[in-house]
This record gives structure tokens, sequence and C-alpha cells, in this order.
């Protein structure tokens, strides 16, 4: 097995957000939320979510930011269909 990459501790200040489906299985059923930043934070976004189907869901999403590793995802959204696109179309972050 690889080595794990190493940790990148999160900083402070404004969080930028990414958000992403989850390629890693046969069947793709997760979004994974990312802050670069923001350690401290509570965001409060809202998620565009295209399925297969092409049917779309906002789903709203409230997360606090701790200062735990970069590389690993914020959130992980879970899905009974099959996440094809996610775009988050609103975020707003303030310091706990």
């Amino acid at each position: 097995a690889a080595p794990a990459a190493p940790a990148v501790p999160r900083t402070g200040g404004d969080p930028a957000l990414t958000a992403s489906v989850d390629n890693s299985g046969l069947i793709q059923h997760r979004v994974f939320v990312y802050a670069k930043g923001g350690a401290g934070y509570r965001c409060n976004m809202n998620l565009l979510v295209t399925f297969s189907d092409q049917a779309t869901w906002n789903d709203k999403v409230k997360v606090d930011i701790t200062g735990n590793d970069e590389q690993v995802p914020i959130t992980t959204r879970k899905y009974l269909k099959t996440p094809t696109d996610v775009k988050i179309t609103s975020n707003k972050c303030t310091p706990m």
C-alpha cells in the first residue's frame, strides 16, 4: 500500500470551499465538501446536486470546520441516487 499523504493542518481565516462527487467506487452515492482554511468557522451552504437521471436537488448543509487535515472532507453527503455533478450555489461562513 502507498504511504498516506502527510496531513495538511487547516489554518484559520475565511475558508475556500469546494465540492466534488466521490468517484472512488463503481457506483457513486456521495459528495464531498472540502475547505482550505476556515478553522473555527461555521458554514451554511447550499449544494446544487445533479443526478444521473438529470434530476436536481438543493441540499442545505451546515458544518463546523475544525483544525483537522485540509485533505479530509469537512462533510460527506450521501444520496440514494447517483450524483453526477455538484456546485456550491451559496455559502455563508462566520467565526464560531
